[in-house]
């Protein structure tokens, strides 16, 4: 089970350890040593790891923020810290970690609670996406725009609901066409700005066209 893990941790040997470690069981791994340097990475995440102690913002004030965050609510968080009371425990979890693992730490038991992780985070996928006024469901293939239902075309439905699954996350055109017409399809990229497009003049007439939104030269994404 790869993913795409976002590290926020400033001692540089531990990001060498999360690093390695985490790469050599199969997942993309992004690094930053503070808040401020995570902001980017943060909704392109398929997974958290947040040391408490960081410069600026702690791993506790990040984990509250994502937890408030339309784009980070749902991402699973692994907690790292040397604080080992019950007390830091019950705080970090009830703030919304998934997991808290105490330092020093072995790597390969890391790799094992992250597994665990993203195991249960893909238990009971939802039938449902949403982003701002945008509301789609999967197994009725309906799109609605503020309460207000939309007809879109099955390739549209399948490049909104892609979209959806992390909003404010960039997809490139590749990883659309993989996902929309799977990984061995022969098709152009130029097919998935077409369908853009008619998804966009769709979205329009309900005044949502803003909706999706264009990475210039990498792919698209959705806002609230």
């Amino acid at each position: 089970m790869s993913a795409h893990i976002v590290v926020v941790e400033d001692d540089l040997d531990i990001q060498q350890l999360l690093c390695f470690a985490l790469r050599q069981d199969g997942h993309t791994v992004s690094v930053a040593a503070s808040a401020l340097e995570a902001t980017d990475l943060l909704p392109q995440a398929d997974l958290l790891v947040f040391d408490w102690m960081l410069p600026g913002r702690s791993g506790i004030e990040m984990l509250q923020h994502a937890r408030r965050h339309p784009a980070l609510r749902d991402t699973p968080v692994l907690m790292l810290t040397a604080k080992s009371s019950e007390d830091d425990k019950v705080l970090a979890l009830d703030a919304g970690a998934d997991d808290f693992m105490v330092k020093p730490f072995s790597p390969r038991e890391l790799c094992s609670r992250v597994r665990a992780i993203l195991r249960r985070s893909n238990l009971s996928p939802s039938t449902e996406r949403c982003c701002g006024v945008l509301r789609a469901n999967i197994d009725t293939q309906q799109v609605w725009v503020d309460n207000a239902p939309l007809s879109v075309g099955l390739r549209e439905f399948a490049l909104l609901w892609a979209l959806l699954e992390k909003p404010e996350r960039v997809l490139s055109r590749q990883q659309l066409i993989t996902k929309v017409w799977g990984e061995w399809a022969d098709v152009e990229e130029r097919t998935v700005d077409v369908h853009i497009l008619r998804l966009r003049k769709a979205l329009k007439t309900l005044s949502a066209d803003h909706c999706v939104c264009t990475a210039r030269g990498v792919g698209y994404f959705v806002v609230a």
